[in-house]
């Protein structure tokens, strides 16, 4: 939790350090690093330009997830490096090492890199490469675009259900533990939120094509928004297996085929990103290693995580993620222990998913992606971010339905809050 709080509290003008520097570099220089290098590469360049970071000792190792020896990181590839690149990157690092202490940055680089899909890097990486990190009035706008965007998002929901869920969806989200502190100062990693609500929105407004069009926008951008594609496509293939009337499916079918058509778009374009079509394989890859590590961290939510951690003998606090790491192993271990228990509470979950989905009413099916999500896989805590439209979710339900929305969402976020 104070690891939480010290990636806040190092801002540049209006930007955090932290945060930007995953996202910026690996953006900018995706050609070069891809998804494995960018903490050995950002080291070796600091050490060539005087090592104001030689004292950092140890570092993640994205192949392994293993904190280790910076000396035994896999070498920076540096021959993917023109000399005129090599030396923008250099300059790039150490404009971040002079403006954070490297007790900062040693906590910085045992964090997990750089992991956004290759299509949200198609989006990003033009931008990077136009804005030069030392401007620093164009990057006090550029690293706030995403201010604009959960502002975006806002105004969405107040056009269509009004000013009274467009203020809880804000109160929410200012004081959601994973937006607190980190909305402004990013770059880029709040792109989907627009997207998803405009998907939601048009669902209720019956425009299925759009709104599968729109999810997959936000699935491009960061993928976990897919989880709330996921019951609208079930209940089609329900609905077309009853074989009804074509009236009764053709709204599933529409969804489905917007949403897929975008997806097929994205992963084209994320295979223009730098690093070809193998971009795909490298993220999957990274993101497997990535998911398997969360599941023994406390700081992350899900039902591998809650299982982990509920069935471990100890529950040790720890400041960072370096000295977590034995916490973290030892929560996975007690999750390979108890696996079939874990098994056996995902399938009761995803068996109330799959009643839910048959059940709920059509408008009410995006709030099903949470019980899947939860289900499925273990996310840093910020894409629960997204909890905050559970309100617009069933808000042109029944009044019961919704007030039990409305107030689960606040409990739900507030509980979170509170705890971290």
């Amino acid at each position: 939790v104070s690891t939480y709080f010290k990636m806040n509290i190092s801002y540049v003008r209006s930007y955090n350090v932290w945060n930007v520097f995953h996202y910026y570099l690996g953006a900018k220089y995706f050609s070069e690093i891809g998804y494995f290098n960018l903490y050995s590469c950002a080291l070796e360049a600091d050490q060539e330009a005087g090592g104001i970071w030689n004292e950092i000792a140890i570092a993640r190792d994205m192949e392994t997830y293993r904190l280790i020896p910076r000396s035994r990181l896999p070498s920076c590839p540096r021959t993917d490096f023109t000399t005129n690149r090599w030396r923008d990157f250099s300059q790039d690092v150490e404009y971040f090492a002079r403006h954070a202490d490297p007790e900062y940055f040693a906590e910085a680089f045992s964090d997990k890199g750089f992991n956004p899909p290759p299509s949200w890097t198609f989006v990003a990486k033009p931008l990077a490469q136009a804005i030069p990190i030392s401007r620093s009035h164009v990057a006090d706008i550029v690293f706030n675009l995403d201010v604009i965007a959960v502002f975006l998002g806002v105004l969405i929901i107040w056009r269509s259900c009004g000013g009274a869920v467009a203020l809880l969806t804000s109160g929410l989200t200012v004081f959601y533990f994973g937006s607190f502190g980190r909305i402004g100062g990013n770059f880029l990693q709040y792109l989907w939120f627009p997207f998803l609500v405009a998907a939601i929105v048009l669902w209720a407004r019956n425009r299925p094509g759009y709104s599968g069009a729109m999810l997959g926008v936000a699935t491009g951008l960061q993928i976990f928004p897919l989880f709330f594609g996921l019951p609208i496509v079930f209940r089609g293939m329900i609905e077309l297996s009853r074989r009804q009337k074509k009236t009764e499916w053709r709204l599933y079918f529409r969804f489905t085929s917007g949403f897929i058509a975008v997806i097929l778009a994205g992963f084209c374009l994320g295979s223009l990103a730098g690093r070809g079509v193998g971009a795909w394989g490298e993220w999957q890859r990274k993101i497997s290693i990535h998911r398997d590590y969360l599941r023994g961290e406390i700081f992350n939510i899900g039902m591998a995580n809650f299982t982990a951690t509920a069935l471990s003998k100890k529950h040790d606090d720890a400041n960072t993620y370096a000295d977590d790491v034995p916490n973290t192993l030892m929560r996975l271990e007690s999750l390979k222990s108890h696996i079939l228990l874990y098994y056996g509470l995902c399938a009761i979950f995803l068996a109330i998913w799959v009643v839910s989905v048959v059940r709920v009413p059509v408008g009410n099916l995006f709030g099903d992606g949470f019980l899947i999500m939860f289900t499925a896989v273990t996310l840093s805590p910020f894409y629960y971010l997204s909890l905050v439209l559970v309100p617009l979710m069933f808000w042109k339900s029944g009044r019961p339905l919704r007030l039990y929305a409305t107030f689960g969402a606040v409990a739900l976020l507030g509980v979170n809050a509170i705890l971290f």
